[in-house]
């Protein structure tokens, strides 16, 4: 009796500490501490996202944020059509879908309305990254914050194939990635699907025409951190990287919307 009692109680003290140490107060010094990637990932949004925004593509794992802030989700297909497609997951809470949208050039949000976007290893699905950031950057108020986390190529399954170069994406920003779309496929699937050519010349039309997710794109973090620095000097993006930090598989960066982005020559 004695030990179900003591069990009973580690218990209930173990969620009293966890509850008292996750707050806005005291995360960040933990994740300091503890340095695992969802402590961090959760202490930047609690430091650095306020007011109301949008996350991009939460599915079932939506960022934490503090007590008061609000996310609208916008996703590509609706709920129902998102369970469909990722079965994988099985009857895992998928979070509610307040916009259905076009998530690189979000049609249907407004210049300077929002106080901040979350993309979480999303910007990899982006056919034109470019763009993405273009328009993602474009919908916040001047001041907005945009918090992505984008996988660590070097620690996933990616690390074979090769590291997304900034001049394949200024030719998919300036000619559309239509021409490039088939060799990401063929990419995908012969280095991370381990396909043999005629099992990728059966399976190619079929994700051509679904237009299947994967990552188009890969980088480490010396890659992109470049594309953010090229972002901001050649393209004239108004953003400036306050935190870049690489952790376990991935990459966490907060930035700021600094002035109105230029118009793409």
């Amino acid at each position: 009796m004695l030990r179900v009692n003591l069990i009973v109680l580690t218990q209930v003290l173990s969620r009293f500490l966890r509850r008292l140490l996750l707050n806005h107060l005291t995360l960040y010094p933990v994740m300091w501490l503890c340095r695992t990637p969802a402590l961090r990932r959760r202490a930047l949004a609690y430091m650095y996202l306020r007011g109301q925004g949008l996350e991009i593509g939460a599915l079932h794992n939506p960022m934490s944020v503090a007590a008061g802030v609000q996310v609208r989700y916008l996703d590509r297909k609706s709920e129902a059509g998102l369970r469909d497609e990722y079965r994988q997951h099985g009857d895992t809470p998928k979070v509610p879908i307040d916009s259905v949208d076009d998530a690189e050039e979000l049609p249907s949000i407004g210049d300077d309305s929002q106080n901040f976007v979350i993309a979480s290893h999303i910007i990899e699905h982006m056919e034109n990254p470019l763009l993405a950031l273009r328009h993602w950057l474009r919908v916040l108020k001047p001041g907005g914050i945009l918090y992505l986390a984008v996988p660590n190529r070097e620690h996933t399954f990616d690390h074979a194939r090769p590291v997304t170069e900034f001049s394949h994406l200024l030719q998919d920003l300036r000619n559309g990635p239509e021409s490039s779309r088939a060799s990401h496929y063929q990419e995908w699937l012969r280095i991370v699907g381990k396909k043999s050519e005629q099992q990728i010349q059966r399976q190619l039309p079929v994700m051509m025409n679904k237009r299947t997710s994967i990552h188009f794109h890969v980088w480490d973090p010396i890659r992109f951190l470049e594309l953010l620095q090229r972002c901001r000097q050649e393209l004239s993006q108004p953003l400036e990287v306050l935190v870049f930090e690489v952790i376990g598989n991935e990459m966490l960066v907060v930035c700021r919307k600094t002035v109105q982005p230029e118009k793409f020559k």
